[in-house]
């Protein structure tokens, strides 16, 4: 985990996307938001996922409610 982005290392960073036009296609770059924001929410990357073992899961009613660990950093501040 990355956690300076809470997010897996090297899913985060620029995207590549094809755009169709009258001339073919066009490939569009989009960097990630999150990276030149500095904002923890706005990665386009895995976010991390962690399990809180004392509290249970509502979808399924077992010990262990996921949690992304960015959202852990977000209460604290």
């Amino acid at each position: 985990m990355d956690g300076l982005k809470g997010v897996v290392p090297d899913s985060c960073g620029e995207r590549v996307r094809m755009e169709p036009s009258l001339f073919g296609t066009i490939e569009r770059r989009e960097p990630c938001e999150g990276c030149l924001k500095n904002d923890l929410t706005k990665h386009n990357g895995i976010y991390c996922i962690i399990k809180d073992w004392r509290a249970t899961d509502k979808a399924t009613g077992k010990k262990g409610k996921r949690i992304r660990f960015i959202d852990l950093i977000n209460e604290e501040a």
